[in-house]
């Protein structure tokens, strides 16, 4: 999940599904982390590029624009006046 928290800062929360035996390095630990984080603002990156230029073909342009993101999309343009409320 991502919270944005203010203009340019956001609060992120990363969950990892994979088992991981207890007496895994905390050396290879880390490098499974920011090996997933990678990934992940990778994705994120190539969303967010097609979403800036309003791509109708992502999925992630449509959803915000539609009918039942109104509320929402009131609610957080809200929340960013004042993000620390």
């Amino acid at each position: 999940m991502i919270q944005p928290v203010g203009e340019g800062s956001v609060r992120m929360v990363f969950q990892m599904a994979d088992a991981i035996p207890a007496a895994t390095p905390s050396w290879v630990l880390k490098q499974i982390v920011e090996n997933a984080l990678g990934s992940v603002f990778g994705q994120m990156e190539k969303v967010a590029r097609r979403m800036a230029v309003n791509d109708p073909a992502c999925a992630h342009t449509v959803h915000v624009n539609s009918k039942e993101m109104v509320t929402t999309k009131r609610w957080y343009e809200k929340a960013m006046q004042d993000p620390l409320r």
